[in-house]
């Protein structure tokens, strides 16, 4: 009887373990397929925030002309490594 049970608790134990390895297996893969899409998408928002970003940099105490110029050498390095299609 000693020996069922524990058959039991160790199939028990192996059934769990691979269920949450496939689950946790899933997720990997699904945390990755979302970090591609923000990873798309992050340079795509700053480029539609424009107005939005260019407040922000006069609120640090930049002139308006200084944050506008900020906001387009921004836009030139995204271009440049890519980030932006047209």
């Amino acid at each position: 009887m000693a020996g069922y049970i524990t058959k039991l608790i160790l199939a028990t134990s192996v059934a769990t373990l691979l269920l949450v390895s496939v689950k946790t297996y899933q997720q990997t893969k699904q945390i990755a397929q979302l970090q591609k899409q923000v990873s798309k998408k992050s340079s795509q928002v700053i480029a539609l925030d424009g107005k939005r970003l260019i407040d922000k940099f006069m609120r640090d105490g930049s002139t308006q002309g200084e944050s506008m110029e900020a906001f387009a050498l921004l836009i030139k390095m995204m271009e440049d490594e890519g980030g932006i299609n047209y």
